[in-house]
C-alpha cells in the first residue's frame, strides 16, 4: 500500500506556455498525504504564483480508483490553470485601446497578485491616467511597487496625494509600510495611526504597529536608550492587548507567543516572527475581491467561451470565498451568473447526448420527441444567459 502511495504522489503535469515573446512553465504535482494538488507557474525560472487545490480522499482501500479520480482532477486544474493565464493576456490585449479605468485597475490588481509586476504597473498606470484621483490605484501600484523593493518608487506614487486628505485607510497604510522598510520608524507610526483613525478595526494596520515598535525598540537598545525603551515595551504590550480584543479568534496565537518572545527579551526573534506572519496571513494571502475582479474581466473582456474546467475552477474558488464572505452581495450575483453558466453548459450537453442517441438509433422516438423540446427551448434559453451575462 505505502509503495503504491508513493506512485501516486508522483503524478503531475508540466506545460510550456509561450504568450507573445514571454515563456511560462506550468508545474501542476499531487501532494497525496496532504490530500493536495499543487500547480506552480514559473516565468525564467522565477516562482510567479502557486495555487493548491484541495480533494477529496475518501477510502484509501481502492487506490486505482482513487489514482483515476485524482489523474482526472489534475489534468483540470492543470488545464484552467493555462487556460484563465492565457485568457488575462488576451484581456490584456483587448484593452490596450480600451478607456474603462476600472478593467484597467481591476487587472492590474489580479497581476499584481500573481505577481506578473509589468503588466501590473502598466495597467494601473492607464487606470492612473483616466482618473488619476482615484486613490486605489494609486495604493495598488504603490503596493506593486513595494512588493518589487521600488520603494522611492512606491513613496512617490502615495506623496502626490498627501495633500489631498485621503480619506481611505489603505492608504496611510500602505504608507507606513513604506516608511517601516526605510527604517523611518516615527513616520511609519504615525501614518498606522491615521490608518487605525480611519478604521479602528483594522487589525493589519496594529499587527505592522507591534512590527514598528519591534525594530525600533533594537534600534533604541543598540544607541543605548533605555528609557525610551521601555517606553516602547509598554506600547507593544497594549498593542497586542488590542489586536487580541480586536480579533481573539485568529490571532491568540501571534499574541501568546509575541509576549513570551518579548518575556524573554528575545525581541529579535519576536520581530522575525510576527513579520513571517504578517506575510503569511496577510501580505500574501490572496483577497477575496481577486475572483471577483477576475470573473468581471473574463465576463466583459474573454472573447472565448469558458471551458467547463475554467467555469468548475471559477465555481470552486467563489464557494470557498463566499463560506468566510458571506456578505459580499457582488460575490453572491457572480456566483448566481456563473451557476447560470455552469446549467447553459450542461443544457447543450445534453442536448448533444440526446442526438448521440439518434445518431445511433434514427428511429428512437422518445429521442426525437425530446430533441423537438430541447431544439425549439435552447433558443430562448441561450437568449436569456445572453442577456443576463
Amino acid at each position: 500500500m505505502e509503495d503504491k502511495g508513493k506512485q501516486l504522489a508522483d503524478v503531475g503535469l508540466n506545460s510550456a506556455v509561450e504568450l507573445g515573446k514571454r515563456k511560462f512553465h506550468v508545474q501542476t504535482s499531487t501532494a497525496l498525504d496532504e490530500g493536495k494538488i499543487i500547480a506552480e507557474v514559473f516565468e525564467q525560472g522565477r516562482l510567479l504564483f502557486k495555487e493548491v487545490y484541495p480533494y477529496e480522499r475518501r477510502r484509501r482501500s481502492d487506490e486505482k480508483l482513487l489514482e483515476r479520480r485524482v489523474r482526472s482532477t489534475l489534468e483540470a486544474f492543470h488545464a484552467a490553470i493555462i487556460e484563465e493565464l492565457e485568457a488575462l493576456f488576451h484581456i490584456s490585449h483587448q484593452l490596450e485601446n480600451i478607456t474603462d479605468r476600472l478593467a484597467h485597475e481591476r487587472l492590474g490588481f489580479v497581476f499584481l497578485h500573481l505577481h506578473v509586476f509589468d503588466k501590473a504597473e502598466y495597467h494601473l498606470q492607464k487606470a492612473l491616467q483616466l482618473e488619476p484621483q482615484h486613490y486605489s490605484s494609486s495604493v495598488y501600484l504603490a503596493r506593486c511597487y513595494y512588493s518589487q523593493k521600488k520603494y522611492q518608487k512606491a513613496l512617490a506614487i502615495l506623496n502626490q496625494h498627501l495633500k489631498d486628505k485621503v480619506p481611505y485607510a489603505d492608504f496611510y497604510h500602505m504608507l507606513g509600510l513604506v516608511m517601516l522598510e526605510r527604517n523611518k520608524f516615527l513616520a511609519a507610526l504615525q501614518y498606522f495611526k491615521q490608518a487605525i483613525q480611519l478604521n479602528p478595526a483594522y487589525v493589519e494596520a496594529h499587527i505592522n504597529i507591534a512590527r514598528t515598535l519591534l525594530r525600533r525598540i533594537q534600534f533604541l537598545k543598540l544607541q543605548g536608550q533605555e528609557n525610551d525603551v521601555e517606553r516602547n515595551k509598554e506600547f507593544l504590550k497594549a498593542t497586542l492587548k488590542k489586536i487580541l480584543k480586536l480579533s481573539p479568534e485568529q490571532e491568540t496565537h501571534l499574541v501568546k507567543k509575541s509576549l513570551q518572545f518579548l518575556q524573554k527579551e528575545q525581541i529579535n526573534q519576536a520581530e522575525n516572527f510576527v513579520t513571517d506572519y504578517w506575510e503569511k496571513h496577510y501580505f500574501r494571502k490572496v483577497p477575496v475581491e481577486l475572483i471577483a475582479h477576475l470573473f468581471y474581466l473574463f465576463l466583459k473582456y474573454y472573447d472565448e467561451e469558458m471551458s467547463l474546467e475554467l467555469l468548475e475552477r471559477f465555481a470552486d474558488r467563489m464557494q470557498q470565498a463566499l463560506e468566510t464572505h458571506k456578505d459580499y452581495p457582488d460575490l453572491w450575483n457572480y456566483y448566481g451568473l456563473l451557476n447560470i453558466m455552469l446549467c447553459r453548459h450542461y443544457f447543450f450537453e445534453g442536448k448533444r447526448d440526446i442526438q448521440q442517441a439518434l445518431e445511433i438509433n434514427p428511429g428512437y422516438h422518445k429521442a426525437k420527441s425530446n430533441y423537438r423540446v430541447l431544439e425549439n427551448d435552447s433558443r430562448e434559453f441561450a437568449l436569456l444567459i445572453q442577456r443576463i451575462v
